[in-house]
């Protein structure tokens, strides 16, 4: 079918009284509507006559079968790629959950040896500079 509107189809076919426009431009709507419900209708069927199977782990589903079971599966699947980055970024947020603590721990540390000999205020020392040095990486590396 060709993607013309309704209007361009009947400008080039027919030049005809209102009344006949009118009842071909609802056969022709209906004629969309039925092409898209045969297209779906077609999709279900193609889909329906076959097992899903995960091709990561062999699991199977007989037909008939719906898409929605096996992405169902995937997101469960322990062999699919989808897991392993699952199980991966879990990971990750453990680790950076730990380094956020560890960070916080540093810098509780670092700030009681800017102060030292100094009361709540940095020093000028050797040792508190060196402290505020290291708050100073550890705060421009967590934004």
């Amino acid at each position: 079918m060709s993607a013309q509107t309704f209007d361009e189809w009947w400008a080039t076919h027919y030049n005809t009284n209102e009344r006949d426009k009118i009842m071909c431009r609802e056969a022709w709507h209906s004629r969309d509507a039925e092409v898209a419900e045969l297209r779906a209708t077609n999709l279900r069927l193609i889909r329906g006559d076959f097992n899903q199977i995960c091709s990561h782990c062999a699991w199977e589903a007989a037909a008939p079968a719906t898409w929605e079971q096996l992405q169902a599966h995937i997101q469960e699947c322990p062999s699919h790629p989808i897991a392993t980055l699952k199980r991966e970024v879990a990971e990750l947020k453990a680790k950076l959950t730990e380094t956020e603590r560890l960070n916080k721990v540093a810098l509780a540390h670092f700030e009681k040896i800017a102060c030292l000999g100094n009361g709540d205020s940095h020093g000028n020392s050797i040792g508190n500079s060196m402290a505020i040095d290291a708050i100073k990486e550890i705060e421009g590396s967590a934004k």
